[in-house]
This record gives structure tokens, sequence and C-alpha cells, in this order.
């Protein structure tokens, strides 16, 4: 059961990767963490800085995205907002609930994703990929992770039952 659970996460990695090659790499990374897969987009792709509102190449990557998870509806759908350390706390934390949320919008009514699937949240600034010293690490800060994680209750039921 758990060698099977692996193969049908990385044929969904595979399967995304596949789907997005026309973004580049320094807008967008899909792997694998934890038995999860990561789609990284990062802000250039998405948003002006400071804005919640999604660039149209942004809305075009998160519909291919959505139309793929349509299909795989035994994964559920974690969206996580992210900014670097400018500004105060507060409005961080405001700023990368609000990425989260224009990214569940956009899901909601582009695709038939089923909005129980799918959790938001935002990050604020407190779990950065790169340094906050540098114009390049601020950029890379500032992004929504979009991470599937794939549901395990048949697992659980086979585990419990022993």
């Amino acid at each position: 059961m758990i060698n099977k659970n692996k193969a049908e996460v990385n044929k969904l990695k595979n399967i995304i990767n596949d789907a997005l090659e026309s973004f580049d790499n320094s807008e967008l990374n899909v792997y694998l963490k934890d038995g999860k897969v990561y789609v990284a987009m990062e802000e250039k792709l998405l948003f002006k800085t400071g804005s919640s509102a999604i660039d149209k190449r942004g809305k075009e990557a998160i519909i291919k995205l959505g139309k793929i998870l349509e299909k795989n509806t035994d994964t559920e759908i974690l969206i996580e907002g992210h900014t670097d350390n400018t500004g105060p706390d507060k409005y961080n934390w405001k700023l990368s609930t609000e990425r989260a949320l224009s990214v569940v919008d956009i899901l909601t009514k582009h695709t038939k994703i089923k909005p129980e699937r799918i959790t938001a949240s935002g990050r604020g600034m407190h779990k950065p990929v790169a340094s906050n010293k540098t114009d390049a690490g601020k950029q890379k800060n500032r992004r929504i992770e979009i991470i599937l994680v794939p549901k395990l209750d048949s697992l659980y039921k086979i585990m419990n039952e022993k």
C-alpha cells in the first residue's frame, strides 16, 4: 500500500511537470518532499509586489494545474501564501493569506475541484526559502506553494485493523 502510494505521488508529480513545462523554472518548480508534491510559484509569475491580484500568466498556470487536480480526487490541496520580511508582521500575514485565497478563487471558479478538498493559509514571512538580506532572496520568499497531499484513508484503515 505504501509503495503504491509513493508510485501515485511520483506519477502525479510527473503529470504536473509535463503539463506546466511551458513555465520557466525561475517561475515555477515542482518537487517531492515528505511524500507530498509541492508546486512552488514565484511572485514574478503571480503577483506584483505588495499585491494579491494574480497576473494573467499566473492564472493560466493555476488553471492548468487545477485541470489536472480535477482528475486526481484522492489528493487534498493545501495552498500556502508566503511573503518576505518587508513591512509589519500583521501586514505580511494578511497579504500572504489574501494571496492564498486568490489562488482558491481561481481554482473554484475555473475548475470542478470541490472546495472541501482545498485548505488555504497564510504563512507570512515565517517560512523563508532564501535569505531576506538580498533582493533576490526576498523575491524567492514571495511565493505561493500548492502542496498536494494524498489521502491515506485506506492505509489508515488497514493499519487500524491490525
